[in-house]
């Protein structure tokens, strides 16, 4: 991941990444990602262009009446208790 960050055809200030840099936060708690998890996202919005820095968990956008187009992928993020925990971004609204 650091390669891509350094050395990859998205770098930092392109206009790649349209969401703005901020801080990604879980859209339906709004509580803040931190840790690496703040570079995985970051890194996920810069290589796929998102247009928001807010995430759900799969089960969150069921929750929230929304679904997942065949063929989404997920990013991978690790939950505080080191295990992974798949997130989408959120792009059903």
């Amino acid at each position: 991941m650091a390669k891509q960050f350094l050395f990859g055809p998205n770098s930092w200030g392109t206009a790649a990444a349209k969401a703005p840099l901020a801080t990604p936060k879980n859209a339906a708690t709004g509580r803040q990602y931190s840790g690496i998890n703040v570079l995985i996202l970051w890194g996920a919005v810069i290589a796929h262009g998102f247009a928001r820095q807010s995430w759900l968990t799969f089960r969150q956008a069921l929750s929230l009446g929304g679904n997942v187009r065949k063929g989404e992928r997920t990013i991978q993020a690790i939950a505080k208790t080191c295990s992974k925990v798949s997130i989408l971004p959120n792009s059903f609204r």
